[in-house]
């Protein structure tokens, strides 16, 4: 049989025939000889492979032939593809003079379908190839190696149940398929029958008492307990309980123990003292009529069981109360002790109020008193305003409490902030004892007076030797004065005799040192002065606030007994007219002396 060529045979008719045209008939035989010359060389019988083959190993496959052997002296078969030189090696092999190939272990199919595989002939002289490569693909072929099998070898299902007698059935189910031979693979089901709520649940006593405190909240106060025939933790046995009757307004609620079955009835609020509990079950009751089940939609309607429960509400000792929880008293420090700064009001719904008594709780400076049957609280001691159990807002805080007779007592703490007043217990006092007046000048010094009592005021003195008024914008504490020279004095050494005397009556008697001299600036200040612009000193002149008045002259030669008094700096209204100095007062940085100094203008 002439091999394929890829000419049709009316194609192989036309080149012969223009072959006859176009040559001599000595060269129609060469022609046909290479027509005839072009069939298949390779020869390669059939290859059929079973998987899982269990041999003898090696075992004969097929042989390879090819018609270009006879022209060469030596040849050489080669093998490759899968299964000889890639994964998985070593499953095929052949023999390199006569081209028979062998299998050498058994083949698993739904792993390597098929192998591809190239086949050549090789001149062993020269090592090249004799002709084109073969390529074949080996397919194996399959068996029945597999049963069916079931994903779970044991299976569980549920039925409702028809017959209460049986509670489970055992199922072997078989699964074979249609291979040769047939394989086959066996699971087990277990049917279950379930069981249909057929019963209903029973309350265990007919009626339940029970008792809770006074004012008691979302707190068990009861169990109840139900019997039920159905198959323990199904929905036919598991209990639903409702309150139908007495929980109007929401006094109580109940629940079910999901681990004993029961019913816990737990109050809300205490104002009603009889329920009526009922009790179902998760699937609704299945009820038989005459020995049959019910059709669907025909089901009888049974009401639920119902129990009725006795609420008993114990009185508790309800605890007195205080008007006033916090109270404000007031008092002032030092004050005589024996005074009562509070008695308190308190009521008690449940106790006498007479027979409650009163203990004093947190007293920390040990000051007071109280008295257990009216309350009082009455001072021991006296008190300080410096204390360190005095606040910064001078408030001084106890803690009393009222305990009444009840069963067991109750209390009540009542808290009492003392406001503490401040009273005058200190003396005021001069700041600075000695001063200095440059002669020529009718100065003033900076302030004289100073109380450590920054709230006190003090007032003019007994005396009218001193003028005080609190200072305004200063950053001072206390009250200031400045004393000024009438006349000019000579130099010297001056004591000058002080009565100070505050708002509340307290005196002191002080004196203070002044010096007059030139201390080596008096020429300089006048000079200072004389320099300032006319204006300034108009504005001045008008600040001084003299009211028009004709300022008198002292002469400076003025040599009598010196007269002095104080005259009050920071008058805030209109003072009485300036008769000796009629200027400004101002601070002044001097060689020897920082002072306040009022200069005059004649």
């Amino acid at each position: 049989m002439m091999a394929s060529t890829g000419l049709s045979p009316a194609m192989i008719h036309t080149f012969i025939f223009m072959y006859f045209l176009l040559h001599t008939p000595a060269n129609i035989s060469s022609l046909i000889e290479l027509l005839l010359r072009s069939k298949r060389r390779w020869v390669l019988s059939t290859i059929e492979l079973v998987e899982e083959d269990p041999g003898p190993f090696p075992k004969f496959a097929t042989q390879m032939f090819n018609d270009k052997t006879a022209l060469f002296k030596s040849h050489q078969f080669r093998l490759s593809g899968t299964g000889v030189t890639e994964e998985p090696v070593d499953v095929f092999s052949i023999d390199d003079e006569d081209g028979v190939v062998y299998v050498h272990k058994p083949i698993d199919r739904e792993t390597y379908p098929f192998f591809h595989i190239m086949f050549d002939i090789i001149d062993k002289e020269t090592g090249a190839l004799v002709d084109k490569t073969l390529t074949f693909d080996v397919a194996i072929t399959d068996i029945n190696d597999n049963a069916p099998y079931f994903e779970h070898p044991v299976m569980k299902a549920s039925v409702k149940e028809n017959m209460p007698e049986v509670k489970m059935y055992k199922v072997v189910v078989e699964a074979r398929d249609h291979g040769i031979p047939a394989l086959s693979s066996t699971a087990v089901v277990n049917l279950h029958i379930m069981d249909s709520n057929t019963h209903q649940p029973v309350f265990k006593d007919k009626t339940y008492n029970t008792h809770m405190m006074e004012m008691e909240y979302n707190k068990e106060i009861l169990r109840v307990a139900v019997t039920d025939a159905d198959t323990p933790n199904t929905p036919a046995w598991r209990a639903v309980y409702s309150i139908v009757k007495g929980n109007e307004e929401g006094n109580y609620k109940i629940e079910t123990d999901p681990k004993t079955n029961e019913g816990i009835l737990t109050v809300i609020k205490t104002t009603l003292t009889n329920v009526q509990i009922a009790v179902e079950n998760e699937e609704p009751l299945f009820v038989c009529s005459s020995g049959g089940a019910v059709s669907p939609g025909k089901t009888l309607t049974v009401p639920p069981q119902t129990v009725n429960v006795t609420v008993k509400v114990i009185d508790v000792n309800d605890p007195p109360v205080f008007d006033n929880k916090v109270t404000n008293v007031y008092g002032k420090e030092e004050q005589e002790v024996g005074k009562v700064l509070y008695k308190p009001k308190v009521t008690d719904v449940d106790s006498d109020v007479e027979k409650i008594r009163y203990e004093l709780v947190e007293d920390p400076a040990g000051w007071f008193t109280i008295d257990p049957k009216t309350g009082e609280v009455t001072t021991v001691k006296k008190m300080d305003r410096e204390s360190p159990y005095v606040n910064k807002d001078n408030i001084y805080t106890i803690l009393i409490q009222a305990i009444d007779n009840g069963e067991p007592p109750a209390t009540a703490t009542g808290t009492i902030l003392v406001h503490l007043g401040d009273i005058n217990d200190n003396t005021p006092y001069v700041v600075e004892k000695k001063l200095v007046i440059a002669e020529g000048l009718y100065s003033c010094h900076r302030p004289l007076t100073k109380s450590i009592n920054t709230h006190g005021h003090f007032s003019q003195s007994q005396h009218n030797l001193l003028t005080w008024k609190n200072t305004k914008n200063t950053n001072m504490s206390g009250v200031e004065a400045g004393l000024v020279s009438l006349k000019s004095l000579p130099y010297g050494n001056y004591t000058v005799p002080l009565v100070i005397q505050d708002q509340q009556g307290m005196v002191v008697n002080d004196t203070v040192e002044v010096m007059v001299c030139d201390c080596g600036g008096g020429d300089k200040l006048v000079t200072l002065w004389l320099c300032v612009p006319l204006p300034v000193l108009l504005l001045f002149l008008l600040l001084c606030e003299c009211g028009g008045k004709t300022f008198t002259h002292l002469p400076l030669n003025l040599q009598d007994e010196g007269n002095q008094t104080l005259i009050n700096y920071n008058e805030e209204g209109g003072g009485s007219a300036c008769k000796v100095c009629g200027g400004v007062c101002m601070w002044v940085t001097r060689a020897s002396v920082c002072s306040y100094v009022c200069v005059c203008v004649q």
